[in-house]
């Protein structure tokens, strides 16, 4: 809308172009031709029908012709006056007032669409998107999970068997599904609370059940890693109980 708004400006501060002056002549060349022959032509019948000749009705539809021929004629007439004098003042301002809208329109919906743009505040790696195209997410949810690191990290769940023995900065040995290197990684950081809680009293059994969230740093694994895919850690632990 703003491009058209500056072309008609532009077209009219440059005013009209020969071509369509040329062309307008032309127009009512055209259409005084065309009421010369209609008004011949109404003469010619008008004559016929005092000789009764012809039918009042053929000098009735001639008369028809000719008048609008005419207005053909004036309106044709009025289009090349226009052309000649060229933009008026209130064409200008009418103008002008139609780019400004438009600019101002355009910044409106520019404020808009920063309004609605998500940034993330550091650069990583698309993890996920938990909406799908279309969908409105809630105020206050999240809309993409991103891999903020340039070092990729295993999510698994340690044992409560071992949990006491699994700190951050632990080393561990991750298997990836359809890889045959093994990558070294130390743990980043273990949750306080168990990822599994029976919601009855614990029992020694149940408490084998409990397993904890922990993130581990790959130290020599590659960046293009996919995210998501199955894999196995090894915990380097003192004593028994490697796991």
């Amino acid at each position: 809308a703003r491009e058209q708004a500056e072309a008609r400006l532009a077209e009219l501060v440059r005013g009209p172009r020969a071509e369509r002056i040329a062309e307008a002549r032309a127009r009512l060349s055209g259409a005084r031709d065309d009421l010369a022959v209609r008004e011949r032509e109404l003469e010619r019948l008008t004559a016929l029908l005092k000789r009764k000749l012809t039918s009042p009705d053929s000098v009735d539809a001639a008369r028809r012709l000719r008048d609008q021929s005419c207005s053909e004629q004036d309106r044709a007439g009025a289009a090349l006056a226009e052309l000649e004098h060229g933009t008026t003042p209130e064409e200008l301002d009418q103008a002008k007032a139609a780019l400004a809208q438009a600019r101002a329109n355009e910044r409106e919906r520019t404020l808009d669409l920063e309004r609605l743009t998500v940034r993330s505040p550091r650069d990583g790696r698309l993890d996920d998107l938990p909406y799908r195209l279309g969908e409105q997410p809630a105020i206050g949810k999240v809309v993409a999970l991103m891999l903020a690191g340039p070092r990729p990290y295993a999510r698994v769940y340690v044992p409560e068997a071992i949990r006491a023995r699994v700190t951050p900065g632990t080393g561990a040995s991750i298997a990836v599904d359809g890889l045959d290197t093994q990558f070294a990684g130390r743990v980043r950081k273990v949750l306080a609370d168990p990822a599994f809680t029976p919601y009855y009293a614990l029992t020694e059994r149940d408490r084998g059940r409990l397993t904890y969230l922990a993130e581990i740093d790959l130290q020599n694994a590659p960046e293009s890693l996919p995210a998501g895919v199955p894999l196995v850690a090894s915990f380097q632990l003192d004593g028994p109980g490697k796991h």
